[in-house]
């Protein structure tokens, strides 16, 4: 696997941003003076998913054509990856929330 490059890094950022809520960086004085230092923090919990895995599932769905995207898009994951996947909409009206009805196994 190759390592990302600036380009697409900013290639996803054009590509998902119009989908997702604005995260500002927010800092906290007490946190600030419990470390010593001044932090930053990105708070992504505000995102439709509740995480910043809604970014990754978001870049991955607007790279797939028509065609790819009719045969859907499975999730690995049972968390918060699995929740973006789902929040997306394959017909690319992205973040539309679906229902999907799984059958999970687990060996005895």
């Amino acid at each position: 696997m190759s390592q990302a490059q600036l380009d697409d890094i900013k290639n996803a950022y054009y590509r998902i941003n119009k989908y997702l809520n604005r995260t500002e960086l927010v800092s906290s004085e007490l946190l600030n003076k419990e470390i010593g230092a001044q932090v930053y923090l990105k708070p992504e919990q505000l995102q439709k998913t509740g995480s910043f895995k809604i970014r990754g599932a978001l870049s991955a769905m607007t790279l797939l054509d028509k065609k790819q995207l009719q045969n859907g898009v499975i999730a690995f994951s049972s968390g918060n990856h699995a929740q973006g996947i789902a929040c997306t909409d394959s017909r690319k009206n992205y973040l539309r929330w679906k229902w999907l009805g799984l059958c999970i196994r687990i060996p005895s």
